[in-house]
C-alpha cells in the first residue's frame, strides 16, 4: 500500500471483513476512502498472518499501523517531517513557481537531490504526490484544461511565441539583450522545433519559418497561427485575411494558412500546452547561464531542443522524435528546391548625394549620380538589394541590416565624390606604396609620421598633403625626396616644415651642398690613387 490509510477508516476495513462483508462492498461503503485493491491487500495481509478479531482490535494505534505498513527505518523522515519541511519552504517554492519554466516536478526533483530519503519506496508520506497535494493545498489548485483531440500524422504545424524572452549579455556594454523565442510543432507527433530571433519583424518569422521546415525535413498540410500580426492582417472568426507576405510563403511551400478565433488560446491547445513545456525544458535550466553572444545563445538552445525531443514521452515507450521518424515524416509534403525569400516593394526618391534609403532598416544604398532627384523603385529580401527605374536594372546591393548603415559602389558616383571616397578608403600600406616611386627618403618620413601619432588615421591627411608636394604642380619628386632626406636629417617630420623647406629652397641648398661633397671626395680619391 504506497498511501497510509487514516488510522480510523483502517479499524472500520478491518472490522468489515470480520464480519463477512466482500472488499467490494466495503470499498462502495466507504465511498472512496480506500480503494478496493487496497482492501484485498489489507484482506491478504490478515489471512497470512492469522491474527483473530480480537487480537487486532485490540492492538494499539502504533501497533496496527507497524503490522500492515511496518516500521519506518531509523533516521529517516517521518510524515509530519515531510510535511513541516515543505511548508517551511513555502514562500520558496512560490517564489520559484513564477519563474518561467519551474513547475514541481523541478522543485521535487531539487528536494530528493537535498533529502536522498525521500527517495526510498519505504519511506511513507514523502512521494511526488504528496509533495503536489501540500503545495495545491497551500497555494492553490491550478486550473483545469481541456484535451483537444489528435491531429492526424503530417496535417498541421502549429506555430507560437514564447512570451517569456531569452537573453543573452552584450561584453561591451553589460547590457542584457532580449531574443524572441519562436516554438512550433507538429500536432500528431508533437515534434518541437525552437529558434531564438533577434527580434520579431516579419522576416526573421519567416526565416525562422523556412528553418523549421528544413528541420522537419518537409511541410505539412496546414499552418495554424493565432492572430500575430506577422502573419494576419485582419483577424476574423471565419474568414481570417493573411499578409502578402505569409501568403507568398505558404504558396511556396504548398501549406493552408489558418488562424484561431481571437481571444481562443484553446483553438491551438497543442502549441499552448507545448509553450509551457519549452518554459520548463529550455527557459528553466537556462534561467541562471550567462551568455555572451547570439550564436553562444542559439548553441545551447538548441542542444536543449534535440534533448527534449529525444526525451520519453511520460507513460510511452517511445520520444517525439521517435514517433514523428516512424508515422508522420514519411507523409510530410516534400520541400522545393530553393528556401523561399521575402521580396518586398518601395519606391523612394534618389538624394543629392547619389543615395536611396531603404526605410525599414534606416540604411543608404548607392546609384549612378545621373539618377539624382528620381524616383526609383527598391525590391529587397533578406539578402540582396535591386533598384529598378519602372522596369530597367539600375543597382544591386547585398542587405546590411545594421541600422545606419551606408553601402557604397564607387563607380556610382561622380568624379569628385568617387576621388574623395578612394582617398578615404586609403590605408598605411597604400601610403608607403605610393611614397616608394618619390625614393626611400619620403618612405621613411612617412614611417617617421605613421609612428609619431597614436592612431593610422590620425596620420593619413599629413601624409597626402606630403605626397601631393611631390606633383609636377608643386615642386616635383625629386625636390620632394631631398626635402624628406633633409628633414630626417632636422628631426622635422610634419608636412608645413617639409614644406617651409621646399618653398625657402633649403632642399636645393642642400642638394647642392651634397654634390659639392661628392666631387670634393671623388677629387681626393683620384689624388689618392696617383
Amino acid at each position: 500500500m504506497s498511501r497510509r490509510i487514516p488510522i480510523g477508516i483502517l479499524r472500520q476495513v478491518v472490522i468489515a471483513l470480520f464480519g463477512g462483508n466482500s472488499s467490494r462492498a466495503i470499498a462502495k461503503n466507504i465511498s472512496g476512502e480506500v480503494s478496493f485493491s487496497a482492501i484485498c491487500k489489507i484482506k491478504k495481509k490478515i489471512k497470512n498472518s492469522r491474527f483473530s478479531e480480537a487480537s487486532l482490535t485490540e492492538m494499539s494505534d502504533q501497533a496496527l499501523s507497524e503490522f500492515f505498513y511496518g516500521k519506518a527505518p531509523s533516521g529517516s523522515y517521518s510524515p509530519n517531517e515531510f510535511r513541516s519541511q515543505i511548508l517551511s519552504n513555502l514562500d520558496y517554492y512560490q517564489e520559484e513557481l513564477k519563474r518561467t519554466g519551474v513547475d514541481r516536478t523541478i522543485l521535487w526533483d531539487e528536494l530528493k537531490a537535498e533529502n536522498p530519503v525521500y527517495d526510498s519506496e519505504e519511506i511513507t508520506g514523502g512521494s511526488y504526490p504528496t509533495f503536489c497535494r501540500i503545495i495545491a493545498n497551500n497555494l492553490g489548485a491550478t486550473k483545469p484544461t481541456l484535451s483537444n483531440a489528435r491531429p492526424d500524422p503530417a496535417s498541421v504545424l502549429e506555430i507560437d511565441f514564447a512570451g517569456d524572452k531569452l537573453y543573452y549579455t552584450d561584453r561591451q556594454t553589460g547590457k542584457r539583450v532580449p531574443c524572441t523565442v519562436f516554438v512550433a510543432i507538429l500536432g500528431f507527433s508533437l515534434y518541437s522545433f525552437v529558434e531564438i530571433l533577434p527580434d520579431a519583424r516579419t522576416h526573421y518569422v519567416l526565416q525562422a519559418l523556412n528553418n523549421c521546415l528544413d528541420y522537419m525535413g518537409g511541410a505539412p498540410l496546414k499552418l495554424l497561427t493565432d492572430n500575430m500580426a506577422q502573419l494576419v492582417k485582419c483577424a476574423d472568426k471565419y474568414e481570417p485575411t493573411f499578409t502578402d507576405s505569409a501568403i507568398q510563403w505558404a504558396n511556396h511551400y504548398g501549406i493552408f494558412l489558418a488562424a484561431t478565433r481571437s481571444g481562443r488560446p484553446r483553438d491551438k491547445a497543442g502549441i499552448e500546452r507545448h509553450v509551457n513545456i519549452i518554459y520548463r525544458r529550455i527557459h528553466a535550466v537556462l534561467r541562471d547561464r550567462i551568455f555572451y553572444s547570439f550564436e553562444e545563445l542559439k548553441t545551447a538552445v538548441r542542444a536543449l531542443l534535440e534533448a527534449h525531443n529525444n526525451k520519453r514521452l511520460t507513460g510511452k515507450q517511445y520520444s517525439r522524435r521517435e514517433l514523428f521518424l516512424k508515422e508522420e515524416q514519411i507523409k510530410l509534403s516534400s520541400l522545393p528546391d530553393k528556401c523561399f525569400e521575402l521580396q518586398k516593394v518601395t519606391r523612394v526618391t534618389v538624394s543629392k548625394d547619389c543615395y536611396v534609403l531603404l526605410g525599414e532598416d534606416k540604411s543608404r544604398y548607392s546609384v549612378p549620380h545621373k539618377y539624382i532627384g528620381k524616383r526609383l523603385d527598391i525590391l529587397y529580401t533578406a539578402k540582396v538589394v535591386e533598384i529598378y527605374d519602372l522596369f530597367k536594372w539600375v543597382a544591386s546591393h547585398s542587405r546590411n541590416p545594421e541600422r545606419g548603415s551606408q553601402t557604397t559602389d564607387v563607380e556610382h558616383l561622380p568624379a569628385n565624390l568617387k576621388a574623395q571616397t578612394e582617398i578615404n578608403s586609403w590605408t598605411q600600406e597604400d601610403y608607403l606604396k605610393m611614397a616608394k616611386p618619390f625614393g626611400c627618403n619620403t618612405v621613411w618620413l612617412i614611417e617617421k609620421i605613421f609612428s609619431s601619432h597614436s592612431h593610422p588615421s590620425h596620420a593619413y591627411r599629413t601624409c597626402q598633403g606630403l605626397l601631393n608636394l611631390g606633383s609636377k604642380r608643386k615642386f616635383g619628386p625629386v625636390r620632394l625626396e631631398n626635402a624628406c632626406q633633409l628633414a630626417l636629417l632636422l628631426n622635422k617630420h610634419s608636412f608645413k616644415e617639409v614644406e617651409l623647406l621646399l618653398k625657402n629652397e633649403r632642399d636645393l641648398f642642400y642638394d647642392a651642398l651634397q654634390k659639392i661633397k661628392e666631387k670634393k671626395k671623388a677629387n681626393n680619391n683620384k689624388r689618392i690613387r696617383r
